[in-house]
């Protein structure tokens, strides 16, 4: 006896005729009928665990050759006429019957698991691709996946007619209607009103340098709720500059008020990159910005190979086991003698070098790499003080003997992830019990929440860059949501940035030694 099912979607079958897919897997064999072309249902028949049957294929879908040889499905002709037969020998051998409902379902999800087919879309886009023009990107052009994760807020925005804008832009009392404006570099300074003195000391020092031709602009975020506020004079004191935000206020609040900084100027401006610096830091803000536009070039530019398969064995300072390669290039940024660095993969471990006046043969596979940022960091800050047009001309020159120009062309290879960039901390301790010099830091909260007694990777906050998407996931949140923060900051961004696939990048000590901390003494 068989019982003949159609499926839902067909038009004009009675309700009670009508069977959805699921109901399909209820019965022991399925008939895969052709229509106009191939049957896009024998992919769902064969994932039932029943034994399918069917005529030989007209037409081919990609995945049928899998199937073919396989035992997946029993073949008879055109006409149906063995049917009858072929039911009769399968009932008579129960064996048979498992064998044919058990392998075809076995290879339907080896064949057709979302991981194939994904590979299978992969390698058919690949090969298409070579038969097609290559694609001409926009500047503004923003990755699908981007998009994907960002939603339209990653989109870049039309330039809006210029206005005459306010003397405070205040979040949350008067409306600001956004001019999007193209910004190279956006600098983040959290800020409390009490610490008037240090913003126009900053603004007097290392704020005070331009960097042509990028488009630099600085803003310190204050917080609506600062105490201090009602002192601060709004007509005399606050500048274009000063954003005050509508946010909760104090150190344990910082997280918070970033997201709301972030957030005011990405309605404003289109940044390709922020820079964040605490208030009482100085830090060579040329030479920083020149490094934050080679950290984003792509990796074969900023720390090219040298003699591969060849150990420097001239100089080597020291050596260190390593999980993975970029411990080592953190490592050689960090100390000043270091010029190149190696990686021996099967014993994982890492090679700091000087020069690499001599080589032997490795005894295993081995890269070593040039650390550039080390040559470049040192003569950018030898120019940092020079007059605009000589600074950059010397720039220029400094660039052009690794075959970049400045500024850097947009053509030249990016990096495909974006980066974090800056002091890079690996696996600290969660503080815990310190009441005596930093009892703020104490986090019991962190490892309560999250069972960790390490931090993920950080930048330690008194200054870093971070490419401008990673700025937008981090404020691109609903009005409802936060992200939470624990004692401190900057290891609360780490746990922002942690799930993330991104480049820590290590600031060469030639920058580090020259952050700078100051305050303003008041008689």
């Amino acid at each position: 006896m068989y019982v003949y099912v159609f499926v839902c979607n067909i038009k004009g079958v009675a309700k009670g005729q009508c069977f959805s897919l699921e109901d399909w897997c209820k019965h022991m064999y399925l008939l895969n009928i052709p229509g106009q072309t191939m049957t896009l249902s024998l992919k769902y028949r064969l994932l039932c665990g029943s034994v399918v049957i069917t005529t030989p294929f007209i037409y081919y879908e990609w995945y049928y050759r899998f199937f073919e040889s396989r035992d997946a499905f029993v073949q008879v002709g055109f006409q149906w006429q063995e049917l009858p037969d072929i039911i009769k020998t399968f009932e008579h051998d129960v064996d048979l019957q498992f064998h044919y409902a058990d392998h075809s379902q076995r290879l339907a999800r080896r064949f057709l698991s979302p991981n194939t087919v994904n590979c299978y879309w992969h390698k058919l886009l690949s090969l298409a691709s070579q038969h097609f023009p290559k694609p001409i990107l926009h500047e503004n052009a923003v990755p699908f996946d981007i998009l994907l994760a960002l939603g339209a807020d990653s989109l870049p925005h039309p330039m809006t007619p210029t206005r005459s804008k306010p003397s405070i832009q205040e979040i949350g009392t008067q409306e600001v209607i956004p001019e999007k404006q193209k910004l190279d570099i956006a600098i983040v300074i959290p800020a409390i009103a009490k610490d008037l003195a240090l913003m126009n000391l900053a603004r007097q020092t290392w704020l005070s340098y331009d960097i042509p031709p990028l488009t630099l602009k600085h803003f310190f975020l204050l917080s609506k709720h600062d105490d201090n506020l009602h002192n601060f004079d709004l007509h005399q004191n606050v500048e274009e500059d000063v954003l005050i935000l509508e946010c909760p206020h104090g150190y344990s609040n910082l997280l918070h008020k970033m997201v709301a900084g972030y957030k005011h100027i990405l309605k404003t401006y289109e940044v390709d990159f922020f820079i964040r610096a605490d208030l009482d830091v100085q830090p060579p803000i040329r030479s920083l910005a020149v490094l934050t536009m080679i950290t984003n070039l792509h990796e074969d530019i900023v720390q090219p190979e040298r003699v591969p398969s060849r150990l420097c064995d001239s100089s080597i300072l020291y050596r260190f086991e390593a999980e993975r390669p970029s411990k080592c290039n953190s490592q050689c940024a960090v100390n000043n003698l270091c010029q190149l660095f190696s990686y021996a993969q099967e014993s994982k471990t890492c090679y700091m070098h000087h020069d690499c006046s001599s080589t032997r043969v490795a005894n295993e596979n081995m890269t070593t790499q040039e650390y550039l940022p080390r040559f470049l960091s040192q003569r950018l800050i030898e120019i940092a003080d020079l007059e605009s047009q000589t600074w950059q001309l010397e720039v220029n020159n400094l660039l052009a003997s690794i075959g970049l120009t400045w500024p850097i062309d947009k053509s030249v290879k990016k990096s495909s992830k974006p980066f974090w960039y800056g002091i890079i901390l690996y696996g600290n301790d969660v503080q815990l019990n310190d009441y005596e010099h930093k009892p703020h830091w104490n986090d019991p909260r962190f490892v309560d929440d999250l069972a960790l007694n390490k931090y993920p990777p950080y930048a330690e906050a008194s200054v870093y860059a971070i490419s401008g998407v990673l700025g937008r996931y981090f404020s691109n949140l609903p009005d409802d949501l936060n992200w939470k923060q624990w004692a401190v900051e900057d290891t609360s961004m780490g746990v922002v940035f942690a799930g993330l696939d991104i480049r820590y990048v290590q600031i060469p000590y030639e920058i580090f030694v020259r952050l700078r901390n100051f305050n303003v003494i008041t008689e």
